[in-house]
Order: C-alpha cells, then sequence, then structure tokens
C-alpha cells in the first residue's frame, strides 16, 4: 500500500518497513472536506470520499502508467 506521508520504521532483511497514513485514506479525507456539507448522512458521505479516493487511486496509476510510456530514457 502507497503511503501518503511515509516513514522508515524498520530495515528487515533489506526490506523496508513504512509507517504512515494510506494514500486511499488521505485522498478520501480530502475529498470528504468537499462534500461533508452535502445533504448526505455520514455513511454516505464515508462511502462517496473512497469512491472518489479509488478513482483518484486509479488516475494517479494510469498517469504514471503514461509517463513511463513517454519518458525520455536517461543514460
Amino acid at each position: 500500500m502507497i503511503k501518503a506521508f511515509p516513514s522508515v520504521i524498520s530495515i528487515h532483511n533489506g526490506r523496508q518497513e513504512h509507517s504512515g497514513m494510506d494514500l486511499r485514506d488521505w485522498f478520501a479525507g480530502l475529498a470528504m472536506e468537499g462534500i461533508a456539507f452535502e445533504c448526505l448522512s455520514p455513511e454516505q458521505t464515508a462511502k462517496a470520499a473512497y469512491c472518489m479516493a479509488d478513482a483518484m487511486m486509479k488516475a494517479r496509476e494510469q498517469h504514471d502508467r503514461m509517463e513511463e510510456k513517454t519518458s525520455v530514457p536517461k543514460d
């Protein structure tokens, strides 16, 4: 899982372990700020926020793939 604010908490067998908020949760919190004052129940607000977060994560993945295809190789 991608972290919004990663910090290395330990290195185990050469693999870094990170703590911090998941990027999806961060995106959902930001989305919730924009929809919190709509006429929705708290449950509907949370569901809508995570739907928006999932869409942002998908767009981010597509953007990363597009950049990989169009990036100039570094020597």
